[in-house]
């Protein structure tokens, strides 16, 4: 395994088919390697059946499939900076897009 998220849903890993397996862990690998720029939303809040009944929609080659998680990691991004107030320093506020 590439990431170090997917070990912790030992559970998860008894049951899941190979595939699932490798589908789930490079997203979080991704996810891991864009932490401070929206994958955190990712690694910190999804659980491995969610990324793949959200992400992982039939037909979508792997490039779709990232662009989705970029998409859905900047969406959130976005949001929390709306949502926050204080000076422009405030480095939450510097937060950059996945790109």
């Amino acid at each position: 395994m590439k990431s170090s998220t997917l070990p912790l849903y030992r559970s998860w890993l008894e049951t899941a088919s190979q595939l699932d397996v490798t589908r789930v862990d490079d997203i979080y690998y991704e996810c891991e390697q864009h932490y401070d720029v929206g994958g955190d939303i990712v690694v910190e809040c999804m659980e491995p059946s969610e990324i793949l009944s959200h992400f992982f929609v039939e037909g979508r080659d792997w490039g779709q499939v990232l662009a989705s998680v970029r998409d859905f990691c900047n969406a959130h991004t976005d949001a929390a900076k709306d949502c926050r107030w204080g000076e422009d320093s405030d480095p939450e506020l510097q937060k950059q897009h996945w790109t």
